[in-house]
């Protein structure tokens, strides 16, 4: 039985060892691609990307040979804006679409809130954002030589954000299926599903998890039961029609 494909791309200063413990609970016939940006983690020596689409194109590249038969995209945050860009250009390209594509804590294209001044970044601000994030260790902030270290990562990732230009949904809308996962904390949430339901053909569908924005750390072993069943389930119901 061929194994359904599914490739992960992280948050913003994320890396791809971020997702190891969801691709451990997800299901075994799921075989997982988790992605990596120039820069980040594995790929720390390469130039960073300051942009979401070169990032998009990026992992075009890589995965563009793997999309002759069924697979699935799951992006964290900055991660689904990736997800949406790569989805065009998978598209533009007359590739084979994917099934289902994940999209965890991700406003939708036109909602992104761009309010960051990066050009102007100082450390302090950085230190704040990766706080207000709740989701790095105070010994890694309190480490002034770690600090220095994800300044560069911060300040890259939160500016391919300001200045992101997202193809026009009136381009061609999404058709694969769509889920929105959510934490409970987020804010506003239902706005996000409207939004969402202009950029897709069908209905997004949501789920929403206890947490702030990072709700998927601690729980993926119910998340990625959620995420192996839509799946799995997928293509079940495409070989009964």
């Amino acid at each position: 039985m061929n194994k359904k494909k599914l490739f992960i791309f992280p948050h913003a200063i994320g890396g791809a060892s971020s997702y190891i413990n969801l691709e451990k609970q997800l299901n075994h016939l799921i075989k997982v691609k988790r992605m990596e940006y120039p820069g980040h983690g594995s790929r720390f020596k390469e130039k960073l990307m300051c942009s979401i689409k070169d990032m998009a194109d990026d992992a075009y590249v890589q995965i563009k040979d793997s999309l002759e038969s069924g697979y699935c995209l799951l992006g964290y945050s900055m991660g689904g804006l990736v997800c949406y860009e790569l989805y065009h250009r998978i598209k533009k390209d007359k590739k084979r679409l994917p099934d289902v594509i994940f999209l965890m804590g991700v406003e939708a294209p036109c909602s992104v809130n761009r309010i960051f001044d990066c050009d102007n970044m100082k450390m302090e601000q950085a230190i704040k954002i990766l706080k207000d994030m709740n989701a790095t260790p105070n010994a890694i902030l309190d480490n002034k030589d770690m600090m220095l270290l994800l300044f560069d990562l911060v300040k890259n990732d939160y500016k391919a954000i300001e200045y992101y230009e997202p193809t026009d949904c009136d381009i061609g809308k999404i058709e694969s299926k769509v889920l929105l996962i959510h934490g409970s904390k987020e804010e506003n949430l239902e706005k996000s599903q409207m939004e969402w339901s202009r950029y897709t053909s069908t209905e997004c569908n949501r789920y929403i998890f206890n947490g702030d924005h990072f709700f998927l750390f601690g729980q993926e072993n119910s998340i990625a039961k959620l995420i192996s069943d839509e799946i799995l389930n997928y293509g079940k119901v495409c070989e009964a029609l």
